[in-house]
């Protein structure tokens, strides 16, 4: 079974508990404070209710009950609290009292079309809240020693699971957080959240299969930095409504180390994945039409076992990235887009490279990979949309049209071998006949290759390839290539043009 929630969902649910969370302008109410947070939540989507009661500069609030309805009513979230209690200070400030614990409750469907509901308790330990400065321009501070989140109950269309069946544990330690809000033509906000310790721990076993899947870890200096702005009156979870109303986010999760490991069996089979990291960094913004995603690891370790591998594989690598940034709304004009990815010093473990090189003929250098690409694309559709989106994945189209493409940087280093490149294309997508269905590139890709006979003496050495192989493939490295500058280099220059030819080095080859 799969459990899942959008991104947006979590973030709105943590802000929403953590925004209580300085100097003071200006005095601030009991009841100053409440109402805007109600407006907040209520402004997001959410329903609120509760019975208030005021006596001496003190604002208590019983029976807290706030839910959000999913768009597509396929679920919610409900949060319900027995006391919250606003204390003014008589320094301008607000005390916010919290309950020590409270239930939560998530409500879904499984990607097998199968209701689910889950019941969490939410638990504070020493925790305070204070709020100053104006009622439209307020700074709330929020500490705990530890926050908890913890499963209580699992239920599949109705039927509650075994207590054995399904356990999820997420826990915070030393947890400190400012945050800003400010009421104009929308609601922005400023965050910034710092805990020790990160640990989670869920397990899942399947009532029909058996299936069992595990998930645990632990993050330490971890610290998430967070601003955006959200107009009234759209649900929370409507990404897409947020998106039309021209709403913003901006975060990052840092951590200064990181463990993980899943784990699963099912029959005969299994696979436990182990992993470690010293630092690392997500990164996530929707601004301007735009989707950026940024992920970010170093001295990350890997270990895998697995039924389907004939021993555990052990690798390396000093530094691992991807960032993408895209559009993410329906356009008439193309508009700008980004991916790169890079592998820096990737190691594989002697005894993988002992299964099948034992004579020590491939070198064992770290491998280096990097690749970063621009260009500009057409979005056909608003694919945040949940409609569309299904819609597109039955119908089988495309959502947009890629106009250009730049190889802005290309590069693989292993086994003694380099090859790097660039280049530039554009698509003539009104022409999907010259190239069987595919858009009409034109545009020039330079590429230089070293050491590439070197690697084919190495590879004919430990057996990889007998002769008459590797002479094939010399025999095709100097038909589209001519000699570069240095020993074992070769350079060649790919191009399509406007006629539909592709030529190597001014060759024709189709």
């Amino acid at each position: 079974m799969t459990i899942a929630f959008s991104p947006w969902r979590g973030i709105t649910t943590a802000v929403a508990l953590s925004a209580f969370a300085t100097a003071a302008h200006a005095d601030l109410s009991a009841q100053q404070v409440w109402d805007d947070w109600r407006t907040y939540m209520e402004d997001s989507g959410y329903e609120v209710t509760g019975e208030e009661s005021a006596s001496g500069g003190k604002l208590t609030v019983t029976d807290v009950r706030m839910s959000l309805e999913l768009p597509d009513s396929s679920g919610g979230v409900e949060i319900t609290m027995p006391t919250l209690e606003f204390s003014e200070q008589g320094d301008g400030s607000v005390e916010i009292g919290l309950p020590e614990s409270f239930p939560m409750q998530f409500e879904g469907r499984t990607e097998d079309d199968k209701d689910f509901a889950l019941s969490v308790e939410y638990r504070l330990d020493a925790s305070s809240m204070f709020a100053s400065g104006d009622p439209g321009d307020t700074r709330y501070v929020f500490r705990a020693t530890g926050i908890t989140l913890e499963l209580v109950e699992a239920k599949i269309d109705g039927e509650a699971l075994p207590a054995d069946a399904a356990s999820g544990k997420l826990a915070l330690d030393t947890v400190t957080s400012h945050t800003t809000m400010k009421q104009g033509d929308k609601r922005d906000y400023e965050q910034s959240t710092e805990a020790d310790r990160l640990t989670y721990d869920v397990a899942y076993t399947a009532p029909d299969s058996g299936e069992d899947v595990a998930l645990k870890g632990e993050m330490r200096g971890v610290r998430f930095t967070g601003a955006g702005g959200f107009p009234a009156g759209v649900n929370a979870a409507d990404l897409a409504g947020l998106m039309n109303r021209d709403a913003d986010f901006e975060g990052t999760l840092s951590f200064l180390s990181a463990s993980n490991e899943a784990s699963g069996k099912d029959e005969d089979e299994y696979f436990n994945l182990k992993t470690s990291s010293r630092d690392g960094a997500l990164s996530f913004a929707m601004k301007d039409g735009h989707l950026r995603y940024e992920l970010a690891q170093e001295g990350l370790t890997v270990d895998a076992s697995s039924s389907s591998l004939p021993m555990p594989v052990t690798i390396e690598i000093e530094e691992a990235a991807l960032r993408l940034d895209m559009p993410f709304t329906k356009a008439e004009e193309a508009q700008d887009f980004s991916l790169s990815a890079r592998l820096k010093d990737f190691i594989m473990a002697e005894s993988v490279w002992a299964l099948f090189d034992e004579k020590k003929t491939l070198p064992r250098d770290p491998a280096n990979i990097a690749l970063d690409l621009s260009g500009r694309a057409k979005l056909l559709f608003d694919y945040l949309n949940p409609e569309v989106a299904a819609e597109l994945e039955e119908s089988g189209e495309a959502p947009g049209e890629i106009e250009e493409i730049n190889i802005d940087n290309l590069l693989v280093s292993m086994l003694g071998a380099r090859l790097t490149g660039k280049g530039a294309f554009t698509f003539h997508n009104e022409d999907t006949q010259t190239f069987d269905g595919f858009p009409r590139p034109e545009g020039t890709a330079e590429i230089e290759i070293t050491g590439a006979n070197g690697l084919l003496d190495r590879l004919i050495e430990g057996g990889f390839l007998d002769k008459d192989s590797a002479m094939g493939f010399r025999m095709m490295l100097s038909m589209f290539s001519v000699p570069g500058e240095g020993e074992d280099t070769v350079t060649s220059a790919i191009e399509v043009n406007d006629k539909g030819h592709v030529l190597a080095n001014g060759q024709r080859l189709r």
